[in-house]
């Protein structure tokens, strides 16, 4: 998918590259510096949502898995498609992604991730050719909307 700065341990991150975490106005540090501490798992953990990257990458996967240099449309289909209903039953868990069904007859593949000190929000609008990306270094829930806030404005001529 070219991309070249996400990974666990490379890329080699140049100082400056990196965000620093906040909580309560509280510099964390940087995800890297934080393997582990006395109250068990840190941040930077492989398998679990360690992965670093930045908006850029992320645009690139969203345009790799857009055509077939991923997935083939039959592969596709099956990684889109509604498998195991989530809590209230209005969406679905497919293949690594929620799906949400939107409020114009189409639907939303989404995966967020956060650790109380670092979010992302990964929402793709495949019908609409429409992607949000959002990442913030300050967790806390008022930040953790905003992605779908800004699918509000972009849609909102269609309501």
């Amino acid at each position: 998918a070219g991309m070249e700065q996400t990974g666990y341990i490379l890329p080699e991150w140049k100082a400056g590259e990196m965000a620093h975490g906040y909580r309560n106005n509280e510099d964390k540090g940087l995800p890297t510096e934080q393997n582990w501490d006395e109250n068990g798992p840190g941040l930077h953990l492989m398998g679990n949502g360690g992965l670093l990257s930045n908006v850029d990458d992320m645009y690139k996967w969203h345009q790799a898995l857009s055509g077939e240099k991923i997935l083939s449309e039959s592969a596709k289909k099956k990684f889109y498609s509604r498998h195991t209903p989530e809590e209230g039953g209005r969406t679905f868990y497919g293949y690594g992604w929620a799906i949400f069904p939107t409020r114009w007859d189409s639907e939303l593949i989404t995966h967020y991730g956060g650790n109380g000190i670092f979010f992302a929000d990964f929402l793709r609008f495949i019908e609409e050719d429409v992607c949000i990306i959002f990442f913030t270094n300050a967790g806390n829930r008022d930040v953790e909307r905003i992605a779908f806030r800004l699918a509000r404005v972009k849609f909102e001529e269609k309501n």
